[in-house]
Order: C-alpha cells, then structure tokens, then sequence
C-alpha cells in the first residue's frame, strides 16, 4: 500500500518501540516500588524522588533498602531478594541505564547481609504433587462430588499433571480475565489405529503472552479409565454440545477413517471455538483462584497436612519429566527460558541412593508425596466453638462495634437505613464487609491453626495410646481399594458411561 511522503516523515519523527511489553503483575510490583521510593523521599524531604535517584549512590540506596525493612512487615528473606530485583526494574526505567554492575554486585551481598541478620531464610521443600496423590485425589472427586462437577474437575487436574502448565496457562485469572483454553485450542482426531488423540495448545504463558507461538501438547488414550484425558474430554464436550456433527456418544459408531485419510479430525461447532474449556455453570471462564480453592478442599477432606495447589501438580508433573527428558525438552515443558530455573522444583532427591550404592535396582522413591503425612481422621472444618472463640478476636470485635455504631448512629438520626444518604449507606456497607472480612479470616487462622497443631501433636497421641494399651486407639489403615478397576462401576456422567462403552468395548 502506498503512502504519501508525510506518512514516512511522521514515523522518521517518532520513537522506536524500545520497552517490552510487561506483565500485568510485574507492572504492579514496579508501581509498588514506586510508591515505596516516594514515601521515601517524602521522609527525606526531597523535592524530586526521581531525579534523586538518577544521582543516588550505593549507600543511598543501602539506607533506602534498609528503611524499607525498618517499615514493612516482611518476614522471608526471599522476599527481600525479590522487592530488590524488583528495585533494579525499577532505577532501569526511572534512569534508562542499567545499575553499575559493581555496585549492583555490593548491594546484593548487602541484601543477602540483611537477609541472614533480620529475616528468616529457612526453606522448607516445596511441596511435590505426584501419582500417588493423583490417584487419592480422582478417588475423591469420583465419590464426593456430584457427576456433573466432578467431569470438569477431574479433567483440569489431568490437563495439569499431563502438561504441566501454569494455572493462568489455562484458567482465566484477575490479570487476565479473558486469557484461557478454548475449545479452537484442542483438536480432537481419530487416527488409523482407531484410536483417539487430542492436541492442547497453550499460547498464554508466562513472560511470552503476546508470543504467536503457543506450544503444543498430544495427549492419547489412557488403558485406566479415569486416568484418560481423551474420554473425559468427550465427555465434555458432548455435555456442552460442542461437535459439530456428533450429538450423542452412538454417532461414533457410525465413524470411520477414509482409506486416503492418516486421520479424521472431529470439528467443534463455530460458535462454540472461542467459549472456554472450562467453564462454571452460567458459562463464564473458571478461573484459577476457584480451582485452588477446590484443591485445597480436597486436601483438607482427604487428610493432606498441606494444601495441594495447582504448582504442587506443576512441580510433581517437572520431576516426572526431568527423568526422562533432555534438558531442552524440559525446558519447553515447564516454559522456562533457562534451566536454572528448575532448580527450586527439583529440591528433593527422587533417587533410591541405597539401591544405587549396593548395585541394586534403582527405583524412583516416594520423597515428596504429599500423601505420605495424611491422615484422613484431621479436622476438615471449624467446630461451633472455636467459631465463637474466632468472633472474640480483637480485630473482629472492634470492626463489628464499628458497624453496629455506625448501623446504630443512622437508625438513630434517619429511623431506617434506608432513608440515610447515600454517602451513609455506603459507608455503613464498607464498615460491614470489613467486620465480615475479619471475621472470615479470623476463622481461616484458627481451622489453620487446629490443624498445624492436629498434625503436629497426633503421631505422638497415638504412640502413646498405643504403648499404654488404650482401648480404641487408632491402628495404621491398609490401602485404599483402588477405584481404577476395568469395571468402570462408578458413578459417571450418562455420556461418559456411554463414551466408555463405544472406546473401550467395556
């Protein structure tokens, strides 16, 4: 297309796009820092915070780090490292020069000083998601949950234990409410073993969402039902109505691969390309917050002492390829752009070290399973009494005295709230959202705390119940019966029943 010699001139004229694009959480962060270094400034009574930091040296930025310290409650010592890292984003954009590495070099050993002097820098092992949890968690949502939720869940967890991904790669999230998997993104083929495959493409991750380039995964048939991502998927998808040409689980039957085809692949209908995969019952995006309080659910019902999250799954899905993979695949895998990177998700050693000493077999051990310290007796929700223990928190008592003066104050002057201006009205409804905001988390610190202090003193109770001869103490359990059978006698959803019949030949 041709322009005139203006057009060229006004782009001689312009600036050169020199900033990259930065995530939404990474802005939020450097718009913190920001704001710490202006209250800074105005305890020190600068006139111009940014062009004293374009002069600062590094004992100016020493005693800025240290007063940050001296007036936030941080606690670790990695979130210290991070507010620096963080920091250097920061002179970057306000200076448009990088920190002298020198000096750069200096304030970190400072960092790392004041890390060990005033913070805690204890590193507890991240906790690993591995088949053996997978396996008590399906059980669970299969026998706790309804058909029609437990389909979806059940699917998510094997999307993120077979991909690895992280939950904003696929779920919708505050920062990116319309950023998840659709159905244009998975593919759906019989292939000419009259088999089903499916292929997942995720093109938000993290650092590269405006990458055009998403990276791409083929899932296949699992021989253990409820461990098959295809059959749930179908599942799914017919309960959405979302193939084209297939309405009902007997239409595949009724399909065959042509002689000059390698595959056939099963086509979504048109309107429903661009809807999430995954979606609540109004048909908007679940999102990734809802699906980490699920997990946590789960956890606390199937007696977990720690919360599983969907980087738990991550973390346990990177091991797993870690022992099979090059280090480039894994990379890709885990969408990291350096393999140092991985170092925080392989911080257990995997590896029978005995076996390999003695020339054994070497077997992978079970270092990591967040199922070794369950017990399925723990607490899984607040009692009657530590709720009105919780309601006695000063935090909780002074908020709701707040908004029953003020609900007291209004009824006083106007006979009902709602003849009380608006103005009154709105600030009656913050003074209560923070009482009830109190209250829910005076009540979530407590059931923590029953349960820290559950998992922390039961060991000891039952050994010493034990020992004395107590009537009625508790006993290790056996195993679990295993679900995964090739009866496929559970509870399921009518079409995934029907999906198993026609896949399988049950």
């Amino acid at each position: 297309m041709a322009h005139p010699p203006s057009y060229y001139e006004d782009i001689e004229s312009s600036d050169l796009v020199t900033k990259k694009a930065l995530a939404v959480a990474t802005t939020k962060k450097l718009n913190h820092i920001k704001l710490r270094w202006e209250e800074y400034a105005q305890f020190r009574c600068w006139d111009d915070p940014t062009q004293k930091l374009k002069d600062i040296g590094e004992g100016g930025i020493n005693a800025f780090l240290t007063w940050e310290l001296d007036n936030t409650v941080m606690k670790k010592g990695s979130s210290f490292v991070t507010f620096w890292k963080y920091f250097r984003m920061y002179y970057y954009s306000c200076t448009q020069r990088p920190m002298d590495p020198k000096t750069s070099r200096k304030l970190t050993i400072q960092v790392k000083h004041l890390c060990n002097t005033r913070l805690s820098n204890v590193s507890m092992p991240k906790s690993v998601f591995n088949e053996v949890d997978f396996e008590i968690f399906t059980q669970f949502i299969w026998k706790e949950y309804r058909p029609s939720k437990a389909l979806p869940i059940a699917l998510m967890l094997q999307f993120f234990a077979y991909t690895a991904v992280r939950p904003g790669s696929m779920l919708s999230s505050t920062d990116y409410p319309n950023q998840y998997l659709r159905y244009s993104d998975v593919q759906l083929s019989l292939i000419s073993t009259g088999e089903y495959t499916m292929v997942v493409s995720y093109w938000y991750y993290k650092g590269r969402r405006q990458n055009n380039n998403p990276t791409t995964f083929r899932l296949r048939q699992q021989k253990v039902h409820l461990h098959c991502p295809i059959l749930l998927f179908i599942a799914l998808a017919l309960r959405n109505r979302a193939f084209k040409d297939i309405s009902n689980p007997a239409d595949f039957t009724n399909l065959t691969l042509p002689t000059d085809f390698s595959s056939l692949v099963l086509e979504f209908k048109q309107e429903i390309l661009e809807t999430p995969v995954f979606q609540k019952p109004d048909g908007t995006p679940f999102t990734a917050a809802s699906f980490r309080t699920i997990l946590g659910h789960i956890s606390n019902a199937c007696g977990f002492p720690e919360k599983v999250t969907p980087y738990s799954i991550r973390r346990g899905a990177g091991n797993a390829v870690d022992g099979v993979a090059t280090e480039s695949q894994r990379n890709q895998v885990m969408g990291h752009s350096i393999s140092e990177m991985y170092v925080p998700y392989a911080s257990l050693v995997s590896l029978d070290m005995q076996s390999a000493f003695w020339r054994e077999e070497v077997t992978p051990t079970r270092v990591g399973c967040m199922s070794l310290g369950r017990i399925q007796s723990a607490p899984t929700r607040i009692t009657p009494s530590q709720s009105e223990a919780a309601d006695q928190d000063p935090m909780v008592v002074e908020t709701t005295r707040a908004h029953a003066n003020q609900q007291a104050a209004i009824v006083l002057e106007y006979n009902h709230v709602n003849h009380a201006p608006e103005e009154d009205r709105r600030l009656l409804q913050s003074l209560k959202s923070q009482a009830d905001y109190a209250k829910r988390k005076a009540r979530r610190e407590m059931f923590q705390k029953d349960r820290r202090d559950f998992f922390a003193n039961a060991p000891s109770e039952v050994i010493r119940q034990q020992l004395v001869g107590i009537e009625g103490a508790s006993c290790p359990q056996g195993p679990e019966p295993s679900l995964f059978d090739e009866s496929g006698d559970i509870s399921l959803p009518k079409e995934f029943n029907l999906a198993l019949a026609y896949l399988f030949s049950i």
